[in-house]
């Protein structure tokens, strides 16, 4: 855990995962928003338009998007990943 990163923006974010060793294959964010969803929709260019469209309409707690990057950590950017899946909690029904 990174206590810098507790109350980050994208940029901040963005910026720490440029960081990334080339030889990590996975890295797991959590954080709190609008930054996860403002970085994973800057980051989001290609996927499934439906999954894309629920993650622009809200990225609420406990949801979490899977990424899968073109290139390297250290190239990451504006379009640069594919939205694999994105998963929300279920709602509560009484």
């Amino acid at each position: 855990m990174e206590q810098a990163l507790y109350e980050a923006t994208a940029d901040t974010l963005l910026r720490r995962l440029h960081r990334v060793d080339s030889d990590i294959g996975c890295v797991m964010v959590i954080g709190h928003n609008p930054a996860v969803q403002d970085l994973a929709m800057s980051l989001v260019d290609a996927g499934d338009p439906d999954i894309r469209a629920q993650l622009a309409a809200k990225f609420p707690t406990a949801a979490a998007a899977t990424l899968t990057p073109d290139g390297a950590w250290s190239d990451l950017g504006v379009g640069t990943v594919r939205l694999d899946h994105f998963f929300m909690p279920r709602r509560r029904t009484a």
